[in-house]
């Protein structure tokens, strides 16, 4: 028990210096799993937690699981196997992407587009307890552009805190739809009772906001399913990428990155402590995003995940 202790304690220290970075909200891996029926999660990050304020510079994710979305015509699109346990839930997201300098109101070649977008998700968890096996499949339409209302947004933000207020957006990436699906599969491989686990993973996402493929790996380590902290180290190869290539069909955004610029392997890291309680989760996390397009830096972000379960 000293030695559990004492691993979880270091995990914890580890999680609150490392220097990390970070780029997409994700809810649905196996180190954010909430095993009531019905719950609801906010997740919100900010580059703030990183002292920074570019690129991916916030998330906003609201999602709710519900049995009685198991009646919507939703989840014939979703993937749903047999002898598994599955959950249907509904989520809305609203991410924001800024240049570096955001006093600077003209283009800067090399540096990364802005933009806004909100999305809605249907999605499906799929656990075979038999296997230790989670999949899971997302079904996500909505907006990228002006309509998405990111300079708002934003600009709001920093006028009630006192910060910078944006000066690029006019030059964001135009409204064009974002249509996309994605699979994902999580496989245990270790279990040390409940003190360790090392799970598996792979994603494919096809679509107009973003094509891709990513493999991670897992570490849990802690009292699993009470106070525990993890780690997710993992690659993405990029096919294309919305919030920097522009719209898929809209082509007349005023500055997005070449083709050629895009960074077609991208490593990505998410270290966090996360509490569950009889009905209540909590989660403190960092992440990381190494460069994304030619010229680009590496990316720090943080954030907090609540969640509430019966």
């Amino acid at each position: 028990m000293h030695r559990l202790a004492l691993l979880s304690l270091s995990l914890l220290a580890f999680v609150a210096i490392a220097p990390v970075h970070g780029q997409e909200i994700a809810a649905t891996g196996i180190e954010r799993e909430l095993s009531q029926p019905r719950f609801w999660r906010i997740v919100y990050e900010n580059d703030f937690f990183g002292a920074t304020d570019r690129y991916y510079t916030q998330g906003i994710y609201l999602e709710a699981v519900q049995p009685s979305l198991a009646r919507s015509p939703l989840r014939r699109v979703l993937v749903v196997p047999a002898r598994s346990a599955i959950r249907f839930g509904v989520a809305f997201a609203d991410e924001g992407y800024t240049g570096s300098d955001l006093k600077e109101a003209a283009i800067v070649p090399g540096d990364h587009p802005w933009a806004g977008t909100k999305q809605l998700h249907a999605f499906a968890i799929a656990t075979d307890t038999t296997r230790n096996r989670r999949i899971t499949s997302q079904l996500t339409v909505g907006i990228i552009g002006q309509g998405a209302a990111g300079r708002e947004i934003q600009t709001f933000i920093h006028e009630r805190t006192g910060n910078t207020i944006p000066q690029g957006w006019h030059n964001q990436i135009r409204n064009d739809v974002i249509l996309n699906y994605s699979v994902g599969t999580e496989q245990r491989l270790v279990a040390a009772g409940r003190a360790m686990e090392l799970w598996s993973a792979g994603t494919a996402r096809v679509g107009t906001y973003q094509t891709s493929l990513a493999f991670a790996g897992t570490l849990l380590a802690g009292r699993i399913g009470r106070l525990y902290a993890y780690a997710t180290p993992g690659v993405k190869l990029v096919g294309y990428d919305a919030t920097l290539q522009g719209g898929l069909f809209n082509r007349r955004s005023p500055y997005t990155i070449a083709t050629g610029d895009i960074a077609r392997a991208v490593y990505t890291q998410r270290l966090g402590v996360v509490y569950r309680g009889d009905r209540i989760s909590i989660e403190f996390f960092r992440a990381l995003t190494s460069p994304e397009f030619a010229g680009a830096r590496s990316h720090r972000t943080g954030g907090v995940s609540i969640g509430v379960g019966r």
